[in-house]
């Protein structure tokens, strides 16, 4: 058990900068991918909100 230990230990110090470049990587991508769908909800009442706050009229003649 503690051969294992030491090799998982080993490994994790030889190879930390790629994990945390993965990291990043995934990080940086679901961001993105927040802020696209706050974007895309916010865009999808907009237009809702803009009628109810401005008086225009339902009728064009």
């Amino acid at each position: 058990m503690f051969a294992v230990a030491l090799l998982v230990a080993h490994k994790l110090r030889a190879g930390w900068r790629g994990w945390t470049g993965l990291a990043l990587i995934i990080a940086l991508a679901g961001g993105a991918v927040l802020t696209a769908a706050a974007g895309a909800s916010r865009t999808n009442s907009a237009y809702p909100r803009f009628l109810s706050q401005s008086p225009a009229s339902d009728v064009l003649v």
